[in-house]
């Protein structure tokens, strides 16, 4: 069949038509919170040469405000940013690269001001105004400005008569406002004044602590107190510095800049925060946000170390390419590139001292743990009811003293000083002093001691364990890895060691709380005990003496199991009871 009236096709451009009210309202939504955008103003701040930025946040009014005493900007400079919105005006020493920060808060409040005088100049304030309403319907959206007469920059903050005209004296060249920003909970969480100077210092640390830029706080709550924190520096690293290290794959640097974070806090734990970056680009984020949007092309081990709090610093590339969403790499093979970089830095540097600072805090854990256990321990053995437990001490022929004394065996995993006494009695005699002792032995030999009860735990805070031949008794806990070994306990009744096989099953499914795993050693501790005291008190033969090891040992994997699944011992939902192994 014949085409009837075919049109006549010729070659030409096709337009393209720009929105430019939806296109900036998308740009501010890929800064879905307050806090980003604030973020995103704070940059501006700091390529704008300030010594000094200011943030306001009254969160009775809701007004939010940033301003700086940095460069400044003309009205053509101001305009021309606005035009070249989605691609930067900033050179390469710039932290900003998208140029979307300028309009990121104005969807989030009434309206957004942006007032500014550039340097040079004492009284050409001029403010735009931004409204959500006078943006996002139109196709060409004109942002309108006003002067600002009534304002002029100086020193210090006052206010001053001139040709009887009242002016406002600030120091400030540029602000930023935000009039009653967002009432929704999510958008408007900003966390405290702390929270908001380690958000701004995350970020732009590493600038501001090279410019000397000072960051000041003032944070006025619902019911109009206000907090102020003044004259803030970037924090400098403060942990052991690592060597810095450079990877170099397919021929592309990537450089960390690390170091050991320092313990701090009741818990001793470290908070160190990593931060990456592009090598031309003086922005940074947090490693954390990396792992959560890019977490697919990052080894886990690794990913963790990284978030751990164990190490600080920054670690910048010159492979990858930042995500208009400042909390990415773009996904290409740069990433790929980055991602074996960490790779080879965990497996060559970052696995050891892990592997090292892990275990070291984990014995420091077990062994307060410990501890208070064994204090529970003597709270019942001092108790009448429980006296006939004491003799069982009786029937340990070594136990622990002082430093006179025969060192014991080294405990694998712990370090050179890895035991502590619960408690030291102020009425407490001399043991070598005692009475009772009976001793006679010459300097240098181990010494032999009565009625000498003390109870230990070994981990990396305390005095080297000892032993003496005699008839004193130390119940000690020691935890260990232990490879290869099917049991969760052995008791060394010679040494007076329980050992706890801390990479058993049992053990593992307990340690989800520190309730648990003193709930498991005390009990454990109580069985062993008793069954020594059962096997060294009459002549039983090895063969009854593993099947009695054998129903205690189903005795505790019973218990364990309650520990992990009852609502009675659980803080909380307990753990659902599913098909489990212990072995």
């Amino acid at each position: 069949m014949r085409e009837q009236n075919a049109p006549q096709l010729t070659a030409g451009f096709s337009k393209i038509g720009v929105h430019i009210g939806s296109s900036l309202m998308r740009s501010a939504k890929l800064y879905p919170t307050v806090l980003a955008a604030v973020l995103e103003v704070v940059q501006n701040s700091v390529d704008s040469n300030p010594k000094n930025i200011w943030v306001r946040l009254n969160r009775q009014r809701r007004n939010l405000d940033i301003a700086d005493d940095g460069d400044g900007t003309t009205i053509e400079q101001f305009e021309e940013a606005l035009k070249k919105r989605g691609q930067s005006t900033k050179e390469k020493d710039k932290l900003g690269q998208f140029g979307e920060g300028l309009v990121s808060p104005f969807d989030k409040c009434d309206v957004m001001t942006f007032t500014s005088c550039p340097k040079g100049h004492v009284n050409a304030y001029m403010q735009w105004a931004f409204r959500e309403s006078d943006i996002a319907p139109y196709a060409e959206p004109r942002i309108p400005r006003e002067p600002q007469p009534n304002i002029r920059f100086g020193n210090e903050n006052k206010t001053l008569t001139i040709d009887s005209k009242t002016i406002s004296q600030v120091t400030w060249r540029t602000k930023t406002l935000l009039r009653n920003y967002s009432t929704d909970r999510e958008i408007g969480k900003i966390g405290s004044i702390d929270d908001l100077a380690k958000e701004i210092f995350s970020r732009y640390g590493s600038v501001m602590r090279k410019k000397k830029i000072l960051l000041h706080i003032d944070f006025t709550d619902e019911a109009g107190k206000t907090e102020s924190k003044t004259k803030m520096q970037a924090p400098e690293y403060t942990g052991v510095r690592l060597p810095e290290y450079i990877a170099h794959i397919d021929g592309v640097r990537t450089t960390f800049r690390l170091y050991l974070a320092k313990a701090e806090g009741r818990k001793g734990k470290s908070n160190g925060l990593v931060v990456v970056g592009v090598s031309d680009n003086a922005f940074r984020f947090a490693f954390a946000l990396l792992a959560k949007n890019c977490s697919e092309y990052l080894a886990k081990e690794m990913r963790d170390a990284l978030k751990s709090g164990i190490f600080e610093g920054e670690i910048v590339s010159g492979a990858v390419t930042l995500h208009e969403n400042r909390k990415q790499f773009n996904v290409n093979d740069g990433l790929v590139n980055f991602a074996k970089a960490l790779e080879q830095w965990y497996q060559e540097i970052g696995a050891h001292h892990t592997e090292e600072i892990t275990e070291t805090k984990e014995g420091a854990r077990y062994q307060k743990l410990g501890l208070e256990s064994m204090r529970n321990l003597e709270a019942m053995l001092n108790t009448s009811r429980f006296s006939y437990m004491k003799e069982m001490f009786q029937y340990m022929q070594q136990g622990t003293v002082g430093k006179r004394h025969t060192p014991a065996e080294a405990i694998v995993g712990l370090q050179e000083v890895p035991s502590q006494r619960t408690k030291k009695d102020t009425n407490e005699k001399d043991p070598r002093k005692s009475s009772g002792s009976t001793d006679s032995k010459p300097p240098g030999e181990p010494k032999t001691l009565t009625d000498h009860h003390p109870h230990t735990v070994t981990g990396p805070k305390g005095q080297r364990r000892n032993i003496v031949d005699g008839g004193s008794f130390g119940l000690q806990f020691s935890y260990e890895k232990m490879p290869g070994v099917s049991r969760l306990w052995i008791f060394d009744d010679v040494m007076g060691i329980l050992r706890f096989n801390v990479r058993h099953p049992i053990w593992v499914s307990c340690d989800t709380s520190d309730k648990k795993i003193m709930q498991l050693q005390e009990h454990v501790a109580i069985q062993a005990v008793c069954w020594f005291a059962e096997t060294a008190t009459s002549i039983v033969s090895d063969a009854m003496k593993d099947a009695l090891l054998s129903i205690i040992d189903g005795v505790i994997e019973q218990q364990a199991f309650m520990f992990v699944h009852s609502g009675s011992f659980t803080i909380g939902a307990p753990k659902k009871i599913g098909n489990e192994s212990p072995q």
